[in-house]
């Protein structure tokens, strides 16, 4: 399960589960590249990382542009080496009724949690194959990409595009070497969604759950690190749901 050495670009890194997987690869020996738009986030990232005695590095990156996304591999290339992993952890959420919500609000995101993740992915597996190197990706899911609830329908839709997203890339780049894995969270309480879970909805759903909690961001650590490591050299093309028996 080593990722020493290896050099992980983590999307959407600036807080919430990117910026814990960042920490916790920079941990683990990985040679971290900390991507996202809110860049003054990112340097207090890469400080933090460093002074634990961890490798960082931050780069701006908005995942829906390709141009963004090839000047953030550039910068990477520059400071840490070639990519040879990349988390696509970037997301965001436009909540509300559908009959309600906006069709730009929509195309929002779509734009960042499913265009975003084939263009990190694909710039990624470009260069890898170019150089003849093997290569891992992970991309963020959701468990709302099986189970919906009301009021979710653009990340909904989103999330579930991103479980066959990651399928069909695997099944393309399998004969270079490289490695396609989703994994689909359950709650976890983060900067977007953290309002809900202090509303009485969101205090009603985790008494619904069977061990009534949220989990924690670090519980998706280990296999998040499995996944990007040399000790899943035959794990390509599979979902995995880590959601605490949030959806039995």
């Amino acid at each position: 399960m080593s990722v020493a050495g290896r050099v992980v670009l983590v999307t959407g890194a600036s807080s919430g589960l990117g910026a814990v997987f960042a920490r916790a690869l920079a941990a683990s020996g990985a040679r971290v590249v900390a991507g996202a738009r809110r860049i003054d986030r990112i340097e207090q990232l890469v400080a933090r990382i460093r002074a634990g005695g961890g490798e960082a590095h931050g780069c701006a990156i908005d995942v829906s542009d390709p141009v963004s996304v090839a000047q953030a591999f550039d910068r990477a290339e520059r400071l840490a080496g070639p990519v040879t992993a990349v988390l696509a952890n970037a997301g965001m959420t436009n909540d509300g009724l559908a009959l309600e919500l906006d069709a730009d609000r929509f195309r929002a995101v779509l734009d960042t949690n499913v265009t975003g993740v084939f263009l990190t992915m694909r710039e990624a597996a470009r260069r890898i194959v170019a150089r003849g190197d093997e290569g891992r990706m992970v991309a963020i899911a959701s468990v709302l990409a099986e189970k919906v609830v009301p009021g979710v329908a653009p990340y909904a839709a989103s999330k579930a595009a991103v479980v066959q997203l990651a399928r069909a890339l695997a099944l393309e780049w399998a004969p270079h070497g490289i490695g396609v894995n989703s994994v689909s969270p359950g709650y976890i309480r983060t900067d977007i969604n953290q309002a809900f879970f202090d509303s009485r909805a969101g205090e009603r759903l985790v008494r619904g759950f069977p061990r009534k909690r949220l989990m924690q961001p670090d519980d998706l650590v280990p296999l998040v690190t499995l996944l990007l490591s040399d000790g899943a050299s035959a794990i390509t093309g599979a979902d995995f749901t880590v959601d605490d028996g949030q959806t039995l």
